[in-house]
């Protein structure tokens, strides 16, 4: 129960109080998707362009339900690939988008059904889809659905609020983004999927790094703290030292940043055998050891630099620039 200066609030009086609020963040939504859209109209904003990770933004999203999705306990359910996923985009028109749609799944999703959250990678372009278990559109709407005002139109024989300006909003963000954004729906089955596309990031743009930790929080903390750099850094992965050889030569990374303590093969012992190749003896390697006494070892070993754990995101951040300039 909810307490105020007046004293504690009744469930009746909680509701209400809720209610009044939503309605409020609503109105506020709504006035400032006009106001994007005029802007984005009128050119009055540039976009601010910056390597975006796609595929740790789509999880951040995930992980925090709007309030739609929340009230009618709807599951997203997330499918992504697993490398990361660059993209040049504005970081904050991007979040509307996405917003946006999982907001219009939320909205017309039944209670305790699921939304699917997916990204695909394509040769030239990322694919990311919002599919929910909604009643669906009918064929002949579909296009419509990116009009300005287009829920208003319908007058009061709508089911449910607002003006429809989510839709417009994120068909043209997208499209200023190069992409091209649009709805599925069937009419033999219930669901309705929201579709976007947006231009990968040239592979030459992008140093590849490559995370060898068996630690499994510790290596999404650091992937995320990577998918934080401007740079836009294509992270790989890998859980042990057999399975860092297999990466290597799969595809040659520009930088190996690798623990010591390892089951089966220990990162000295990575290190060793990469430098007995002449394709990967160059590759800079930065170990990453909770020991004061691996650091010696690590160097003699090849290491081209170390980092004691516990470290600071700042510290990691300079060795890498500094290793990936050298």
């Amino acid at each position: 129960m909810k307490a105020t200066t007046l004293g504690p609030l009744t469930e009746h009086q909680t509701k209400a109080l809720e209610s009044i609020i939503y309605r409020a963040s609503d109105l506020l939504r709504t006035l400032n998707q006009i106001l994007s859209i005029r802007e984005g109209s009128e050119q009055r904003q540039p976009l601010l362009l910056k390597p975006v990770e796609l595929k740790g933004l789509l999880t951040r999203w995930a992980a925090k339900p709007g309030h739609e999705v929340a009230r009618k306990n709807i599951k997203i359910k997330v499918e992504l690939p697993k490398e990361a996923v660059w993209v040049q985009a504005d970081l904050e028109k991007l979040e509307q988008v996405i917003d946006n749609l999982l907001m219009n799944a939320g909205k017309f999703g039944p209670v305790n059904s699921s939304v699917r959250l997916s990204l695909q990678i394509q040769p030239d372009k990322a694919v990311v889809s919002v599919e929910d278990q909604g009643p669906g559109v009918a064929q002949e709407m579909l296009p419509r659905l990116f009009e300005e005002f287009s829920a208003a139109s319908q007058g009061m024989t709508r089911e449910h609020s607002g003006l429809g300006l989510g839709l417009p909003l994120s068909k043209q963000i997208i499209e200023r983004h190069s992409g091209r954004i649009w709805l599925e729906s069937s009419a033999k089955q219930p669901g309705c999927t929201a579709i976007f596309t947006l231009p990968l990031m040239p592979d030459h743009k992008q140093k590849r790094i490559l995370l060898v930790e068996d630690n499994p929080d510790l290596l999404d903390l650091m992937t995320l703290f990577l998918s934080g750099m401007r740079q836009g850094y294509h992270v790989l992965t890998a859980k042990s030292g057999l399975e860092a050889l297999e990466s290597v030569r799969a595809k040659i990374p520009d930088l190996i940043i690798m623990d010591v303590m390892m089951p089966g093969m220990s990162g000295l012992e990575v290190i060793g055998r990469l430098a007995k190749s002449p394709a990967t003896r160059n590759i800079p390697i930065m170990v990453l050891t909770g020991y004061e006494e691996a650091v010696q070892k690590a160097r003699l070993a090849g290491a081209r630099d170390v980092l004691v754990k516990p470290f600071k995101r700042e510290t990691l951040f300079a060795k890498i620039t500094g290793l990936l300039k050298d």
